[in-house]
């Protein structure tokens, strides 16, 4: 796992927030596939990107250009961006992969957070990463994670990619 703070340049970053705070969402039921929306929590919205094999959205791929130059994947395989919404109480989606298990092996993950709260990404191991502005985690896709609610915020925001990073195919 790598943790890299103040990913994008400070104008970067303030202009990536202003476009997503403009986009328009769709309410996904099941956030982590695990519960598949049975849990009155267990939902949030998101708006897609990117998703192989080549479902592109046309009107909005262009904000994804600075994180893509410098996270550089061979292979882009899903770009999406979540809102978990205020809760009372953090509650945690469920644990899961963000690939099919055959695949993992060749896959990272990144989570960049666009606002700070109390949220986060928690591992199976117990280990976690504070949703922090302009953070990115990147780790292997077969570790088994789960996002979270927030309390002191109106909504967490985060930006989900999964990709082969450079030199992966070949290894």
């Amino acid at each position: 796992m790598e943790i890299v703070d103040n990913f994008l340049p400070q104008d970067q970053f303030d202009l990536l927030v202003n476009q997503c705070n403009s986009l328009q969402f769709r309410i996904n039921n099941g956030v982590s596939g695990e519960s598949e929306g049975t849990d009155k929590h267990d939902w949030q919205l998101s708006h897609w990107f990117y998703q192989l094999p080549f479902e592109i959205n046309n009107e909005t791929f262009y904000m994804m250009t600075d994180i893509l130059r410098k996270l550089d994947p061979t292979i882009l395989s899903r770009a999406k961006l979540n809102i978990n919404y205020n809760t009372e109480i953090i509650h945690e989606h469920g644990y899961h992969n963000d690939c099919d298990k055959n695949q993992m092996h060749i896959f990272e993950s990144a989570v960049f957070y666009l606002n700070t709260n109390d949220g986060y990404t928690k591992f199976e191991d117990g280990s976690i990463v504070e949703s922090v502005a302009n953070r990115l985690v990147k780790f292997p896709a077969s570790l088994r994670h789960t996002g979270s609610s927030c309390t002191n915020a109106k909504y967490r925001m985060v930006l989900n990619l999964l990709y082969i990073p450079q030199n992966k195919e070949n290894k």
